[in-house]
């Protein structure tokens, strides 16, 4: 007589016809406005697609900058008009190119005096919708 085992194993653990969604991450775009920082200022960057203050990280060198302020202002049609056409937060969509020509994320992020000093710093962004590449700063010695 055949065991029943194996059939109660692979009834037991056998696959199922589940799926599992995987969330796209973006590439955050980043663009400072002024390549050339002095220890104490705060620093406007352009970096796109952004969220808000709360999930915002703004690093040099793997340090955390504090960000002051996120303005999204100037994307209110676009972002409607993505929501409407179905187009993700992420990629370009072609259908609101118009809508979206003038859309300009921008972030204030405040560099202290007393950051420590280094031959190179490295500028790079993350929120809940990925993360940047590192953006290469110069910074002004006092």
């Amino acid at each position: 007589m055949r065991s029943l085992l194996p059939i109660l194993l692979t009834t037991l653990l056998g696959c199922d016809d589940s799926t599992t969604t995987v969330d796209a991450r973006c590439e955050l775009q980043v663009e400072p406005l002024n390549e050339t920082w002095q220890r104490g200022d705060s620093n406007t960057v352009l970096a796109t697609p952004l969220t808000d203050q709360v999930d915002t990280l703004v690093m040099l060198n793997n340090t955390n900058l504090m960000v002051s302020d996120i303005d999204t202002s100037s994307c209110t049609e676009c972002n409607t008009c993505k929501t409407n056409a179905g187009c993700t937060e992420c990629g370009f969509c072609t259908t609101c190119t118009q809508e979206c020509a003038d859309c300009q994320h921008e972030l204030q992020v405040d560099f202290p005096l007393d950051f420590p000093v280094s031959e190179e710093y490295w500028l790079t962004v993350h929120n809940s919708l990925g993360s940047s590449y590192p953006v290469l700063i110069t910074v002004l010695e006092e």
